[in-house]
Formats: C-alpha cells, sequence, structure tokens
C-alpha cells in the first residue's frame, strides 16, 4: 500500500492506496480498488475521488480519463475540464485537438465508426486546456493547417451512399458533402459552405462551390467569386488560375496581371518569385510574375524555390539549382533532400548518403548509410549498424 509522508518521516496520507505516482507539482494520481483518482500534493486533499478505470498521460498538463466506455481529460490542477463524453482525442500537436464522440448504445456501431471513420461519429475541437471549444457536431474534422490558425468542419451530404467494395485496399473514403473553416479558438468562420477542402496562403482561402473554384478572405467572405476551372492558393500576393485552356495570374483583388502564359503554363504556387511550369510533353521549368519563363522547361522533375535554390531533376539525376538555371551543384545524385537550414542531403546510385551546402561545399563525403538534421548544429549519421555526429563544417565530433 503507498501513502504520502513528510521531510521529517510523518505520514501525510497513510498508505492505504494500491498506488500513487506524481503527475504534476500540483497533484498525483492514486489508485484503490482498481479505480483511480486525483489528490493535492503536500496535503493529501482529496481533489477528485477514485472513479476512472484507466488513465493515460495526454500532454504535460492533461491526462486522459475513462469512465465506462467514454473518455475525458483531468488538468493539472484535478479538475475535469471536458467531461467524459467522448471515445477519442487526436495527438495535441498544435493548439488544439479534434474529439471524437459516438453513439455508445449501440457498442458495434461505434466500433465500426472508429475503425473506418464513418457513421454516427461525430467531432468537435478541444484546446490545449482540454476545454471544449466546438462540441462534437461534424462528420469531420480535419486539423491539416493548426499551425496556421485552422481547422477545417465537414458535414457528410445526406442520402448519398457510398459503395465500400468500389473502393481501392488502404484508399481514403470518398467524402461527399460541404466544408467550413473553423480558427483555432472555436470562431466558425465560415459553416460547411464548400464542396472542397478550402486551401489557405497568404491570407486566402483557395475555395470551391459547385465545379467552379474562387477565394475568400480570412474572415470567409467570398472575395473572388467562383469563376475558374482551377486555381491554386495564393502566395506572395498572386495565385495562378485557369478558365478553359485560358491560364493567368492574378492578384487578391481578381485582376489579371497576366492574361495568357500559353501552353504549358501549370497551375503551382509561386515561392521567391518563380513558380513551376510544365511543359505539353511534361517537363518542367520555372516562370516569373511576367509569365515569362526564365528557367526553359527541359527539366525531368522541380521542386518549389527556397533561399534561391531548387531541387531539380535531369537526365533522372538530382542536383541543385540556382535562379539563373545554373547548377550549383551537379545532377548527378540519386535522391536530393532539402535538411532546412541551408543544407541538403544527397545519396548516391549506391545508395550511400552525404551532405551538402546551398552554394555547393560538400559538408559530408556521400558514404554513410542514412544522415539526419535533427538538431540545428549537428549531424547524426549511421554507417554500418554504428551512430557518430558531425558539426555543419563536418568535423567530427563523435566516430560512427
Amino acid at each position: 500500500k503507498y501513502g504520502l509522508i513528510d521531510k521529517n518521516g510523518n505520514y501525510i496520507v497513510a498508505p492505504t492506496y494500491d498506488s500513487i505516482c506524481p503527475f504534476s507539482s500540483e497533484c498525483c494520481i492514486m489508485e484503490k480498488d482498481s479505480l483511480y483518482g486525483f489528490m493535492e500534493f503536500g496535503t493529501g486533499k482529496i481533489l477528485l475521488q477514485p472513479q476512472f478505470q484507466k488513465l493515460f498521460y495526454y500532454t504535460e498538463d492533461l491526462c486522459v480519463v475513462q469512465k465506462g466506455k467514454s473518455l475525458g481529460l483531468v488538468n493539472k490542477n484535478a479538475k475535469v475540464v471536458c467531461p467524459t463524453v467522448m471515445q477519442d482525442f487526436k495527438d495535441m500537436s498544435g493548439p488544439g485537438a479534434v474529439a471524437i464522440q459516438n453513439d455508445t448504445s449501440n457498442e458495434v456501431s461505434m466500433l465500426l465508426s472508429l475503425i473506418e471513420g464513418n457513421g454516427p461519429s461525430k467531432k468537435g475541437i478541444v484546446n490545449r486546456k482540454g476545454e471544449i471549444i466546438i462540441p462534437p457536431k461534424y462528420d469531420e474534422l480535419f486539423d491539416d493547417l493548426p499551425d496556421a490558425g485552422f481547422y477545417f468542419p465537414f458535414v457528410r451530404s445526406k442520402n448519398v451512399k457510398i459503395d465500400s467494395s468500389a473502393n481501392v485496399t488502404g484508399a481514403e473514403p470518398v467524402l461527399i458533402g460541404k466544408y467550413g473553416i473553423i480558427d483555432t479558438t472555436g470562431k466558425i468562420i465560415s459553416e460547411p459552405i464548400f464542396d472542397e477542402l478550402p486551401v489557405y496562403g497568404d491570407g486566402m482561402f483557395r475555395i470551391k462551390i459547385g465545379e467552379k473554384y474562387g477565394y475568400a478572405n480570412a474572415d470567409g467572405k467570398i472575395v473572388i467569386e467562383p469563376a475558374y476551372d482551377y486555381a491554386v492558393a495564393f502566395s506572395e500576393g498572386k495565385a495562378i488560375v485557369s478558365k478553359g485552356s485560358v491560364v493567368s495570374i492574378i492578384d487578391k483583388t481578381g485582376k489579371k496581371l497576366v492574361e495568357n502564359l500559353g501552353p504549358g503554363a501549370g497551375l503551382y504556387r509561386f515561392h521567391d518569385g518563380l513558380a513551376i511550369c510544365r511543359s505539353m510533353d511534361g517537363k518542367y521549368g520555372f516562370l516569373d510574375t511576367t509569365g515569362k519563363r526564365v528557367i526553359p522547361p527541359t527539366l525531368d522533375f522541380a521542386d518549389d524555390f527556397d533561399g534561391g535554390r531548387a531541387i531539380v531533376s535531369l537526365n533522372n539525376f538530382y542536383g541543385l539549382m540556382d535562379r539563373n538555371g545554373k547548377f550549383v551543384v551537379p545532377n548527378e545524385y540519386d535522391f536530393f533532400y532539402n535538411l532546412l537550414g541551408g543544407y541538403y542531403q544527397t545519396k548516391t546510385t549506391e545508395g550511400k548518403t552525404g551532405v551538402v551546402d546551398s552554394v555547393g561545399n560538400v559538408i559530408l563525403q556521400p558514404i554513410y548509410d542514412e544522415v539526419f538534421h535533427l538538431q540545428k548544429n549537428y549531424f547524426t549519421v549511421e554507417l554500418g549498424e554504428l551512430n557518430g555526429c558531425y558539426d555543419l563544417h563536418g568535423k567530427e565530433i563523435f566516430t560512427p
């Protein structure tokens, strides 16, 4: 049995519990007769009587508690901030998390809805305090952009039957319904009225109503009417849109900056003042904000520019190109990956990896099995089944 004592060895709480373990600086978790509760540190005052069948650590400040078939959240002060009415919580990796609630009266339906992602389950949002800011009322809730400040609720169209047998094994189910926009404080920016998941960029949402694309501002107001056959999200104050075979560049008012980019323009976002274009025969290049092909479409593959550099492929080998179309790092690698901070992982046709920087210096020769840039001042390598460490200049810190 477990209890609490002070520094003199005197009992604060007599050892009558099956277990006691710390949860936060304010409280600890105790177990008695297979039920869990919370008591105050230092005094042993009971804050929540043992009543939960299971507990799961969720964040440093929140604990998931289970009562019957339902889950809730208890904060670091042992306060129930989300009542035990949910069946699941997504990871709290951003400012909030998606909470899932099911009809628990039918256990089979509840399990199927959790497994298949459809059925009677409803989704809402809890904030980092564990408080419900959007009650579970949506059929789906996408948390693709919580760091940008937005969630996207989805309401499934009624009387639409989905033929699950037609889906490829492992493929995402086809969602037929309407999408909305919610910010991370729980404010509803737009009720679900859009026919495609909105795409955020540069303070604007690319939206789709019916078969046409347009744009809404950060308040959810439609500022460019849906009139385009396709459109990309805004970046750097511009967006590329298409009507029929005519591809144009517009500004945030909908004004055409370039009337017609011509055949093979492509529909990509601007980065560093350049956008990827793609010729009619499937080759890649880059165009500027006037529509000029500043790097002709002769490449097998092209990634967006970042810091004046773009990863490209020519003759099926990868290298690093500058804005003038010159190779800073020759196209002689089987794989090229942006490690961020001006460093890139290379891989040879033999499968060996190394590191180069944005001006073409070889930091680590391609002799390693793997390279990681997990800490900003160091590279970790794998060689054989051994690990080593190097600084940003390639100086060895630890031999593999």
